[in-house]
């Protein structure tokens, strides 16, 4: 019972969490200044790093690449060592 109550909190809470960000990003906070998509024109969806150009955008989308395929494979490292043991 107590199982069933407490997964029930869990559940409960992680979906008001989500309505709640949800809400501020659109602008329910209150300042009312909405989050989402704050910085699609200014500067861009992608912004130069390094380089001026394609060049710089793709040195962008690289180095994002880099710190997405970093926290993925710490996860699953983790994994991969249990596995082989």
């Amino acid at each position: 019972m107590f199982r069933f109550c407490f997964a029930s909190i869990k559940l409960v809470t992680i979906m008001g969490l989500l309505i709640l960000a949800f809400i501020i990003d659109l602008g329910g906070a209150p300042s009312h200044h909405r989050l989402g998509f704050q910085y699609w024109r200014n500067p861009g969806a992608m912004t130069t790093v390094v380089a001026a150009g394609n060049a710089g955008r793709f040195l962008s989308f690289w180095s994002t690449m880099v710190n997405a395929a970093f926290s993925y494979g710490g996860v699953e490292m983790v994994a991969v060592a249990g596995i082989s043991q």
